[in-house]
């Protein structure tokens, strides 16, 4: 049985995922929540590289609209 001062290596990596995301919407904030999260998952959770991506997509649209 777990102390209640610990946490599970779940519970960790879902705070760390959940933190993650909430760091990414405020430095992304034009973009939606769904892409956001799309983006995330699709570098595998890794934070630096999705914010590279992101960048290059924010990049990448105002190109589109100059």
């Amino acid at each position: 049985m777990q102390n209640q001062g610990e946490m599970s290596g779940e519970q960790i990596m879902d705070e760390e995922f959940d933190m993650d995301l909430e760091y990414l919407r405020m430095m992304f904030p034009g973009l939606s929540n769904d892409s956001v999260l799309d983006v995330y998952m699709a570098n595998n959770g890794d934070l630096e590289a999705t914010i590279d991506m992101l960048n290059q997509l924010e990049f990448s649209l105002l190109d589109v609209h100059c």
